[in-house]
């Protein structure tokens, strides 16, 4: 599993939290997949451009816009065949005073302002496919996912 993040030294104020992957790894532990499962930390600049991931997060709320378009295709391509991406966009769905409050401040803390419609086109443009939004909590942003549809070269497993 891959954490994408932005490129060291460029994190707006709200970044992810650096003990992503350990709590990851706490939940991982708890359950009983710690054998089929790895966590590991990439940039996106660092990311390999040869299939390396079953499964990567890229929290575009709190990555530029710009960082993002280029990490989508990199991200692909790092993906093994079969392999998902799960792309974090914001949630809209409450008055419009509500949604423009939501992407002000996505963009005032330097993050990528997407809704569902947006975060699509992109993934669609790397060769992935959608599907619908994954359920999240009340208040916190919608993860959409989408799988690197060359399965016909599915590595043994």
């Amino acid at each position: 599993m891959g954490f994408f993040g932005q490129p060291p030294g460029t994190r707006p104020p709200r970044a992810p939290r650096e003990d992503a992957p350990g709590l990851a790894r706490h939940v991982i532990t708890a359950g009983d997949v710690a054998d089929r499962v790895t966590v590991r930390k990439r940039t996106w600049s660092a990311s390999p451009t040869t299939p390396g991931f079953d499964l990567a997060w890229l929290p575009a709320p709190f990555i530029s816009q710009p960082a993002v378009a280029r990490a989508l295709p990199r991200v692909a391509a790092a993906l093994h065949p079969g392999g998902w991406l799960v792309l974090g966009h914001s949630k809209p769905g409450g008055t419009p005073v509500e949604d423009a409050l939501i992407r002000l401040k996505t963009v005032a803390y330097g993050g990528t302002p997407l809704d569902e419609a947006a975060a699509c086109h992109p993934l669609h443009k790397t060769g992935l496919t959608s599907v619908p939004t994954m359920p999240t909590p009340s208040g916190a942003p919608a993860s959409l996912s989408a799988r690197n549809r060359h399965d016909e070269h599915r590595r043994p497993g």
